[in-house]
């Protein structure tokens, strides 16, 4: 099994086009059999890719 770390230790989600963008890049990875780890995320990051991964997943 292939897997992928994304690490954002040294970064900050700001907005939900940056979380829709993160989502297309899991996604891609995801359609090629790779499993996405997501790493170092802030808690306001975290908090902002929870809340928005419900609103896009859901259209």
């Amino acid at each position: 099994m292939k897997k992928v770390e994304i690490n954002f230790t040294h970064a900050h989600i700001w907005d939900d086009s940056a979380v829709e963008a993160m989502e297309k890049i899991i996604k891609k990875f995801e359609e090629q059999g790779i499993t996405v780890e997501v790493t170092g995320l802030n808690e306001a990051s975290t908090l902002l890719v929870e809340k928005l991964r419900l609103k896009l997943n859901s259209h």
